[in-house]
């Protein structure tokens, strides 16, 4: 499989249309494969949809619910380092995406590489719009648990504004506001 390593190398947003679309279908075709040959749900849902004959160059569309109602993983059990979760919004169950040590922190790496483009580097301080997660297991979390916890990464300063009853903490969120009003620089990003 080719490198992500090498992706790392490339400033974001730097590509040209066409340096982009073959880089990306480069490497899903190599995704393909290693899921083919390492997933056995996978492979017989890509056989299902191609009629046996399996084309790697060509993209197999595979329909959402079939992350429903399937576990596919390509890692084994032992190297599960965490399971998110969809948000279920459909009434027809949740998606589970498996992750291992190192996808783990690819998905970091990229959000870091990602994010400080139109954040910075500088690590500023951050409310929430939302209630504290309630992280109960660092193994299982739900789409948005995974949002808030990856673009915390980018802060200091956390706080969260949202109370258990789901109203707006105003106290708290003068509180954030006075005491980081002489900062430089202020971004503020809403969670809807």
């Amino acid at each position: 499989m080719n490198n992500i390593d090498n992706l790392f190398n490339i400033k974001p947003y730097s590509l040209n249309k066409i340096k982009k679309n073959k880089l990306f279908y480069d490497y899903l075709e190599q995704l393909n494969k290693h899921h083919f040959n390492k997933c056995k749900e996978y492979k017989r849902i890509i056989k299902f949809f191609n009629k046996g004959k399996v084309d790697f160059k060509k993209n197999t569309p595979i329909p959402v619910n079939i992350f429903k109602s399937y576990k596919l993983s390509s890692i084994t059990n032992k190297d599960i380092v965490k399971k998110l979760e969809s948000s279920g919004t459909s009434n027809k169950g949740k998606s589970l995406i498996f992750l291992d040590k190192n996808n783990a922190y690819n998905q970091i790496k990229t959000l870091q590489i990602l994010g400080s483009e139109f954040i910075g580097k500088k690590r500023l301080p951050m409310a929430f719009i939302d209630k504290k997660p309630n992280l109960k297991s660092n193994l299982r979390m739900s789409a948005g648990e995974a949002a808030r916890t990856g673009f915390s990464i980018f802060g200091i300063n956390h706080e969260y504004l949202i109370k258990e009853n789901g109203k707006l903490n105003k106290k708290l969120l003068k509180q954030f506001a006075e005491k980081f009003k002489n900062k430089k620089k202020n971004n503020i990003w809403i969670h809807i």
